[in-house]
């Protein structure tokens, strides 16, 4: 990593001499605030933010979730950091297989809820959606948020239209997308994922 390198205001002042540090410093800096290096100034993030999103198929934030056996649900969230109209999309994947499930669960499925943590810390569902054995479902919502507002999703098995709690062969994945239609919106700043 490159190291910053403050430099002085003697070394810029009036009749200053360009010295090999100076230019050193100078060709070095830019790529240390970049690289991130500790002695570095920081750039805030809502500085590189393009304006309010529209929604679109841009994807600036992403990440994954999967439901392992033993637990009771998995919780995936996206937090927005600047307001405007977003395209969100939740995608998951049912691993029990056709045949599968236990005999005495035959129809056993998983909901995915979406739901919303406004700025005043109320959540609220948004939308829930099932998924059979060996199916895909996805929602898709273009969607107004607030800064500061959060999505989280859940997933539970569902067993004859019964929610089960912890199922010990019990398996589903889901991906939570967020998308802008400005292609030249950067990754992680007008929303970042968060586990919990």
């Amino acid at each position: 990593m490159t190291t910053y390198r403050e430099i002085e205001e003697s070394e810029v002042a009036i009749d200053a001499p360009i010295t090999t540090s100076l230019m050193t410093a100078l060709r070095d800096n830019p790529v240390a605030i970049a690289e991130g290096d500790s002695t570095a100034p920081k750039i805030l993030k809502n500085t590189l933010s393009l304006g309010a999103p529209t929604a679109g198929n841009t994807v600036i934030a992403h990440s994954v979730t999967h439901r392992a056996v033993s637990e009771d649900t998995s919780i995936l969230s996206m937090e927005f950091l600047t307001t405007g109209i977003y395209r969100i999309v939740v995608e998951t994947r049912n691993g029990m297989e056709v045949g599968q499930a236990n005999p005495s669960r035959d129809h056993e499925k998983c909901v995915t809820t979406l739901s919303l943590v406004g700025t005043s810390g109320g959540t609220s569902v948004i939308t829930n959606m099932t998924t059979r054995p060996s199916e895909t479902t996805q929602i898709l919502i273009d969607r107004s948020m607030t800064a500061t507002e959060r999505l989280f999703i859940q997933i539970r098995p569902l067993v004859n239209d019964i929610d089960f709690g912890p199922q010990q062969d019990f398996s589903a994945t889901s991906t939570f997308t967020i998308g802008v239609s400005n292609s030249d919106t950067p990754y992680g700043v007008d929303c970042i994922p968060r586990h919990t």
